[in-house]
């Protein structure tokens, strides 16, 4: 977590363009903010103001389609899933780039 803090103080506007594209937008809306997945503030060592203020208040990254009881029988359930993951490939990503991930040669 440390290291994706410092990755969002060194690139908040990359980060920011992830979580706020359209296709993420409209698949899951925003990343999760459940009870327990925030701080109140800004981490200790980590600036508590600036473009990255607010990602570093996050306690973990996830975000989440809700699908109700019909959707999650529908016939197209299975295309449905593979647009929100499609959607959530931008911040996977982001994240796994500022964890030293590297990314696979083919899929």
């Amino acid at each position: 977590l440390r290291t994706l803090r410092a990755a969002l103080v060194e690139d908040p506007a990359g980060f920011a363009r992830t979580v706020h594209g359209a296709d993420f937008v409209a698949r899951v809306g925003a990343l999760d903010e459940d009870e327990g997945t925030m701080l109140a503030r800004a981490p200790r060592g980590f600036p508590p103001d600036g473009p990255a203020a607010d990602w570093l208040r996050y306690k973990s990254f996830t975000a989440t389609e809700a699908y109700t009881d019909a959707e999650a029988t529908a016939a197209d359930v299975v295309e449905r899933a593979e647009r929100t993951f499609r959607a959530l490939v931008p911040m996977a990503r982001w994240l796994n780039d500022a964890l030293g991930h590297r990314r696979a040669a083919r899929r």
